[in-house]
């Protein structure tokens, strides 16, 4: 008998991309043998996660009380918010001085080092701690003093202190990035094996590891092949149409605004210079978008946004266009995010717009889609538009479903 607890910040039904991979991961883990339990952090509303549907009944999942105040967790809108935030930011910056205090894990995992205890005491050998946000990490492993013979993993779904997307990172100084440098190092010496969602990342980590880098593995995200049993139902729905259609669905993240933007002014000039070609685009995006979407998208309305779908729905869009996007920032380049394996798994052809790197090398190599290069956007897309990208059949994509990927995880389980 294999028993993995797993520590989440964010696990369904409260909303959140960080709860998917391992709701999945433990579904199909749980099918394989392994009894699985979660800790997860207990949030004020947001109770609508799209992965509700994957929670097993049979796995227990324990949600504690966050101490991260929520509002700093929000986008404030009213003055009352507004102030509300300020105030927040104001105690958070005074409790953490000289550390990320945009990292809502702070003083989750000291919280629930009793709970973890008593999972061990029960008989729980194998404790995944999944990140970011990544302080956690760091106060759990605390708890391997006290129990040696425990199998300690941590998972990183996102980059650490290398980070300029999310998590507040590229606004630290320089004493708030060390300390978060120095933490990153230590968790990843403390930590029996580091998974990582990517090979870039994986080998970042080996590099920051002096020994013992032979514990860090790559394990990427995937499809989940349940998600697609209806596919041929919904097929019916599809509309016809003899434009071509562009798909984005999932989070438009603040920092793509440069190459968004050359996106959008590569289609002000083919407007003027080919209004044909114009008319026959159309680029529709579902999702979380950030505050300058609609400012920089206003004058196209060729470019439409339909709100945050739900799963199924997302996939009847999905299922309507001819290919399906990703905006990738600089430092992310690399990534290839659930919506990514979710084209994957729709045949789609993944046009990436980014710098080159290994993403649109991947996708190039494999045939299975285009990448759209910052600095040469309009060159590109009427390059693409003049011929027809069709995703390569004979790739085998059943390697990328969460399915098959668990396999990789059990051999890295302690029996009892």
């Amino acid at each position: 008998m294999i028993r993995l607890l797993i520590v989440s910040f964010t696990f369904p039904p409260y909303s959140g991309i960080g709860g998917r991979r391992w709701v999945k991961f433990s579904k199909y883990l749980n099918k394989n043998g392994v009894d699985c339990r979660v800790i997860a952090a207990k949030k004020d509303g947001l109770s609508d996660s799209q992965w509700n549907n994957d929670l097993q009944s049979e796995i227990p999942v324990l949600y504690e009380k966050m101490t991260y105040p929520t509002i700093l967790m929000t986008r404030p809108d009213t003055v009352f918010q507004k102030i509300r935030y300020r105030l927040a930011l104001i105690k958070v910056k005074s409790n953490y001085k000289n550390q990320n205090f945009y990292d809502y894990s702070i003083g989750f995992g000291k919280k629930i080092l009793p709970l973890i205890k008593k999972e061990i005491n029960n008989g729980v050998n194998n404790i995944l701690v999944t990140v970011g946000p990544f302080h956690m990490a760091a106060e759990i492993i605390e708890v391997k003093k006290y129990f040696p013979h425990v199998n300690f993993i941590v998972d990183f779904r996102d980059p650490w202190s290398n980070n300029q997307t999310s998590f507040g990172f590229s606004g630290l100084n320089d004493e708030s990035l060390k300390y978060e440098q120095d933490l990153e190092k230590f968790v990843l010496r403390e930590y029996d094996t580091v998974f990582a969602v990517s090979e870039e990342m994986k080998n970042h980590f080996k590099h920051l590891l002096s020994a013992g880098h032979e514990k860090c593995v790559t394990l990427p995200n995937g499809f989940d092949p349940h998600d697609y049993n209806k596919i041929h139902v919904l097929e019916e729905d599809l509309k016809k149409t003899d434009k071509i259609i562009f798909s984005f669905s999932g989070t438009l993240y603040n920092k793509t605004e440069i190459v968004f933007t050359e996106f959008v002014q590569a289609l002000d000039q083919i407007r003027v210079e080919n209004i044909e070609i114009y008319n026959r685009l159309e680029f529709n995006f579902m999702g979380e978008i950030p505050s300058w979407f609609q400012e920089i998208t206003h004058n196209h309305q060729i470019i439409r946004y339909s709100g945050i779908k739900k799963f199924n729905d997302a996939i009847v869009d999905s299922l309507n266009a001819d290919y399906s996007m990703l905006f990738l920032t600089d430092d992310l380049k690399y990534s290839k995010s659930t919506k990514f394996y979710e084209a994957i798994a729709l045949r789609k052809p993944i046009i990436v717009f980014s710098e080159p790197g290994p993403t649109t090398d991947f996708v190039e190599k494999n045939k299975i889609g285009f990448g759209i290069y910052k600095g040469t956007i309009k060159k590109r897309l009427l390059e693409l538009i003049s011929h027809e990208l069709t995703f390569n059949k004979e790739l085998d994509i059943n390697e990328y479903s969460i399915e098959n990927l668990t396999k990789k995880i059990i051999p890295y389980l302690k029996p009892n």
